[in-house]
């Protein structure tokens, strides 16, 4: 019942920085939900898209909200990043998300293109 992992985050928590950007970068996702952490938002390792890794944090069943800014979709994939899962369905932005104890969810943040 202890909430050690997310005061430890507050206090490890760097501010953004990303070559290349100039200014306020801003994240292509947040989360909503006790229990659910935002860990990692970085660029993809082969692709032209961003990685968000999502936890659950204190080893329980937990339920919240990927939120996604407009413009982007989102596809479930493996930890290494190699594998494309099911693709995830959004009403108005936001992929409602269900976690067991203490799992790891990945997802590929891909840019929608202008048509």
């Amino acid at each position: 019942q202890s909430h050690v992992i997310e005061e430890a985050a507050m206090l490890n928590r760097a501010p953004f920085v990303f070559d290349g950007f100039a200014g306020t970068f801003q994240p292509p996702c947040h989360v909503e939900g006790d229990n659910i952490s935002l860990e990692v938002i970085k660029k993809a390792e082969k692709e032209d898209c961003f990685i968000a890794r999502i936890l659950e944090t204190r080893g329980d069943r937990a339920c919240g909200k990927l939120l996604l800014r407009d413009g982007y979709a989102a596809v479930e994939t493996n930890l290494i990043e190699w594998a494309d899962g099911r693709a995830t369905q959004s009403v108005n932005g936001a992929i409602q998300l269900k976690m067991k104890p203490f799992e790891i969810r990945t997802y590929k943040l891909v840019k929608l293109s202008c048509r």
